[in-house]
């Protein structure tokens, strides 16, 4: 295991080994378990939520058109 440095901001600095095996991301989604911070790559939950969409019959078209009629809606049209 290693160790990350916390400066005296609260920031850490994730190295460049790090961001590469984790395919260069440039948001993290965090969640804590416990006393434990677990940090994932966004774009992991965004596949993640496409394919629970996609099970349940949704897919990406019919996100866009969905979208389409709530900002119909909404301008009142």
């Amino acid at each position: 295991m290693a160790l990350l440095k916390v400066s005296r901001q609260r920031q850490v600095t994730l190295t460049k080994a790090i961001t590469e095996a984790l395919g260069n991301p440039s948001h993290m989604a965090w969640e804590m378990q416990g006393k434990t911070l677990v940090l994932r790559p966004a774009h992991s939950l965004e596949r993640e939520l496409e394919q629970n969409l996609r099970s349940h019959g949704i897919t990406q078209e019919v996100l866009v058109e969905a979208l389409r009629v709530v900002d119909r809606r909404r301008k009142g049209s």
